[in-house]
């Protein structure tokens, strides 16, 4: 989960059955659910259990790699990657490549995830703030 993006069956088939455990249903025993699923997964800040969303859990994993690679200086898996895929650092624009590892279109998914939450503010071209 931390090296590679879960496909959607994988993450559906999870969710699925979080709260099947959480309110102990066993095969076609139903009992009785005394909260909807969307109020008690969220973060405990709001009172809630805090049950973590696979999909936003796995893509932050992704994230933190990409922030490895960004933060570390000379480590041998950061040489690697650098030399495979011709870069120096990490980059909000970065693309998913064709035919690049598992490894590096997670990490790469990741960081297009999170370009959609970049407000750009341009001031007078000397630097960019965002």
């Amino acid at each position: 989960m931390t090296v590679l993006k879960f496909p959607k069956w994988a993450i559906n088939a999870i969710n699925s059955q979080m709260p099947h455990f959480l309110w102990g249903n066993i095969g076609d025993q139903h009992k009785y659910h005394l909260a909807h699923w969307g109020l008690v997964s969220r973060k405990k800040e709001f009172g809630r259990l805090g049950i973590p969303n696979i999909r936003e859990y796995n893509m932050a994993l992704l994230a933190s790699w990409g922030k490895r690679f960004y933060n570390s200086s000379n480590s041998d898996w950061k040489k690697l990657l650098a030399y495979k895929y011709n870069v120096d650092s990490p980059s909000i624009f970065w693309s998913r490549q064709q035919g690049g590892s598992s490894f590096w279109k997670g990490i790469s998914w990741a960081f297009q995830a999170a370009r959609k939450f970049y407000q750009w503010k341009l001031g007078d071209g000397n630097n960019i703030r965002f």
